[in-house]
């Protein structure tokens, strides 16, 4: 189990990562192309969670 200070990291982290990758998401458009969950997943495994 991560902890709750490591999954704010975490989380700032995949907004880091998520708006490099996605720079239209501060509009909050969704892209029909776009699978958040799946993008989450690719953070997470990016940085060693999973």
């Amino acid at each position: 189990m991560v902890s709750l200070e490591r999954g704010r990291e975490i989380a700032e982290e995949a907004r880091k990562w998520a708006d490099a990758k996605v720079p239209y998401r501060h509009r909050g458009v969704t892209n029909e192309g776009c699978d958040c969950s799946g993008l989450l997943i690719g953070v997470m495994q990016k940085l060693g969670c999973l």
